[in-house]
């Protein structure tokens, strides 16, 4: 304790410090620009690629919405993955277990650490690929669902125009019908 007083009370430190000052200060205002460059590229890049990405997935939507052959190959990956998933899981559940019976005491060194790490990372690789395949497997669902949606969106659109279409030819022939009548009874009166 005594030492950090002394230091605090050195005239060296302060020197040491209003000098580091100037320097951070200095070089801060030299660096900003540059900074400020290069967040702006990566910005840039960042958002490009955001958007290339959001049009490459609303392309493989419009793919899926009307093809029913696609969309039963994706539903099919869905399902494999999902069970490619599952058995991943109970592998990594399994290896933790059995792994955990064997013991790390060969007195070689290398094959105590090989056996070490193989308990640990053999079993989480097992798990995080279960968990890889079933994130997978949620965003192809996911896919799969919103392209049904805007299939059943655009077919309720097209009925919504159909009704439409009926309606007016309704309206039509509404007017048509009362001309028609209007005519009989002129026919009838001059009868």
């Amino acid at each position: 304790m005594e030492e950090i007083i002394k230091t605090f009370t050195s005239p060296v430190f302060w020197v040491v410090s209003v000098i580091m000052g100037i320097l951070i200060n200095l070089t801060s205002d030299y660096t900003k620009p540059l900074v400020d460059k290069l967040l702006s590229k990566v910005s840039s890049k960042w958002r490009n690629r955001s958007e290339r990405k959001r049009k490459e997935y609303e392309q493989k939507i419009q793919r899926l919405m009307f093809n029913k052959e696609i969309q039963n190959d994706l539903y099919q990956s869905i399902v494999r993955l999902r069970f490619e998933g599952i058995q991943f899981l109970l592998l990594g559940i399994v290896l933790f277990i059995v792994f955990d019976k064997i013991p790390a005491n060969s007195g070689v060194i290398w094959i105590d650490t090989m056996i070490s790490l193989s308990k640990a990372i053999i079993p989480i690789l097992g798990v995080f690929l279960g968990i890889k395949n079933g994130v997978i497997a949620v965003n192809d669902e996911t896919l799969l669902l919103k392209s049904r949606i805007r299939e059943k969106e655009k077919e309720t659109e097209d009925l919504q125009d159909e009704i439409k279409k009926i309606k007016a030819e309704t309206k039509q022939l509404k007017i048509e019908a009362e001309a028609i009548k209007e005519e009989t009874s002129k026919l009838k009166t001059a009868q």
